[in-house]
């Protein structure tokens, strides 16, 4: 049985994730240039609500008009969760995902990181998880990208070229 604190809060939880911008990303910066096959570490903050569980999803899109995820770079992975406990708290918390691969061939030259943030808070007991959203955060995949040939064909030129020396 809810108290009926815990069911105030319950219910005024999802009109505060509505007004909340999620995690911003610090790292990498706002239109930095990366190139495929760096690897790179996503550092975010996330807000601090109390005792409970944390997850976040990093997602990569080509188009914010659909806001559709080309790259999942992790999904429902687990943050520090929050503390509501002593006297200094901090309002805001930062994490490193590290490691992400940028990926060749599947991101445009100008393309968008988002990190969802997933929270169930202890506070509120049985009440279902919410989720909030962080700004996108715009970078370029490196034009030279584009000049760097696929594997295949240059084994292909490779076996063509030695079947030609074969041959003389």
């Amino acid at each position: 049985m809810f108290s009926r604190l815990s069911l105030v809060f319950a219910l005024l939880l999802p009109l505060l994730a509505v007004a909340q911008l999620g995690p911003p990303i610090i790292s990498p910066q706002q239109n930095q240039t990366v190139h495929p096959g760096d690897s790179i570490d996503i550092t975010f903050e996330y807000e601090n609500l109390g005792t409970g569980n944390y997850s976040v999803d990093i997602i990569a899109i080509n188009d914010l008009t659909t806001n559709i995820p080309v790259v999942n770079i992790t999904l429902n992975h687990d943050v520090p969760d929050g503390n509501s406990t002593g006297f200094n708290l901090q309002n805001t918390l930062n994490y490193t995902y590290s490691g992400w691969k940028v990926p060749q061939g599947v991101l445009n030259q100008t393309f968008w990181l988002r990190v969802i943030e997933h929270y169930s808070l202890a506070a509120v007991g049985d009440a279902p998880a919410s989720s909030v959203g962080g700004m996108q955060l715009l970078l370029h995949n490196s034009p030279a990208s584009n000049l760097i040939p696929n594997l295949s064909s240059v084994m292909i030129a490779l076996v063509a070229v030695s079947a030609l020396a074969m041959l003389m």
